[in-house]
């Protein structure tokens, strides 16, 4: 009974860390593209006044 009770709170916490570190990844990519973004539209809105002249 307890060994049981102890394998199903393994599994929880392995699953609830699995989408602990899934969620961390999926926002640091999210903040990444962002900012990836941004500086390539940084760079082209730069760029694009240098060409028209």
């Amino acid at each position: 009974m307890i060994q049981k009770l102890l394998m199903m709170e393994t599994c929880s916490y392995t699953t609830l860390s699995s989408a602990t570190l899934l969620y961390r990844a999926t926002m640091t990519l999210t903040v990444f593209g962002m900012e990836w973004i941004h500086r390539v539209h940084e760079m082209f809105t730069a760029a694009v006044p240098k060409k028209a002249q």
